[in-house]
């Protein structure tokens, strides 16, 4: 199967649970279970012909742990500043191990903190944990049949846990970087009136590697990628486009995901960008402000990651 249509099929099966939401009339619903289908498959476009049910279990369960602690905690800052911090610790601790536990880790943090935002007015904290792990599960069994074979060699679970033990000491100066930085955009985030608000450090923990060099390049391909992708969102916002056609740009965009990679960081996040302002928003409703606000918290998440990379090597 070529790379183009495995990539399509992904895609597909992380934009059902959206279709059928929407014809169902759980629309809230269907766009959280895609969105946890999102998530496994930008994480695991290709997966290793052994070993797979192990890495797609190890992995959906930190998304679901991450979806629910998120919209647990909600933007009440006593319990948003812990799991920030011990977020970002364990992003840290899991970048220096440098194992296949790494880019799970980063993702799970990116959705407790993307999370935090949802409404218990339009869904309940235990609808959207049921909606997202549903989304999870159903996309792990469709990316455990068609993920493309991985080119690296089978680790298995076991190994990477052993590597993660074995990298602590050499991982505590950036877990304690990354600490700091948890709490004070965590804090940043939690005193402003934004809807959102968290994206301000989720941009700051994604940017962010153990070397200046290797995070300020990042910092540029991030802005970038997200302006880029802010002033699509904008334009598409202002129209009232039927929900099934966001469903299709959702597959798109996710297609185009996994043809790029997150090596080209810039596009990849193009395609993020649009993927997350646009999921299952009431798009004449909502207007292009959510994309401004998105364009300033990441200004503001890369400002503040700048400010952090002074202490790396």
């Amino acid at each position: 199967m070529s790379k183009l249509l495995t990539a399509a099929v992904l895609a597909c099966g992380a934009t059902l649970p959206a279709v059928v939401g929407v014809c169902l009339g759980r629309e809230n619903a269907g766009y959280v279970a895609s969105f946890g289908a999102y998530l496994v498959t930008i994480t695991h476009a290709d997966l290793p012909i052994e070993g797979r049910a192990p890495r797609l279990a190890s992995t959906i369960f930190m998304l679901c742990v991450g979806a629910i602690a998120g919209a647990s905690a909600g933007q009440r800052v006593w319990i948003f500043l812990p799991l920030a911090v011990i977020g970002a610790s364990w992003q840290a601790w899991t970048e220096i191990a440098d194992t296949d536990l790494r880019f799970p880790a980063a993702i799970a943090v990116l959705t407790l903190l993307v999370s935090t935002a949802n409404d218990p007015s339009n869904i309940s904290i235990a609808t959207y944990g049921a909606a997202f792990a549903g989304g999870a599960i159903w996309q792990g069994l469709v990316q455990y049949i068609a993920a493309r074979p991985s080119d690296k060699p089978p680790a298995s679970l076991t190994s990477d846990l052993q590597a993660l033990v074995f990298s602590l000491a050499r991982a505590r100066q950036f877990i304690a970087t990354m600490a700091t930085l948890g709490a004070v955009g965590g804090a940043i985030a939690s005193s402003l009136a934004l809807p959102h608000a968290a994206w301000l450090l989720t941009t700051a923990l994604r940017v962010m590697k153990p070397s200046q060099v290797e995070t300020r390049l990042r910092l540029k391909h991030r802005f970038i990628g997200t302006s880029a992708g802010a002033l699509v969102s904008a334009g598409l916002l202002g129209w009232e486009i039927p929900p099934l056609l966001y469903a299709g740009l959702f597959g798109i965009m996710l297609t185009a995901m996994q043809l790029v990679g997150a090596r080209r960081y810039a596009v990849w996040t193009f395609c993020l960008t649009v993927i997350v302002l646009d999921r299952g928003q009431r798009t004449h409703e909502v207007g292009w402000q959510v994309a401004e606000y998105r364009l300033l918290l990441t200004i503001g998440g890369l400002a503040l990651a700048r400010v952090f990379s002074f202490r790396l090597p």
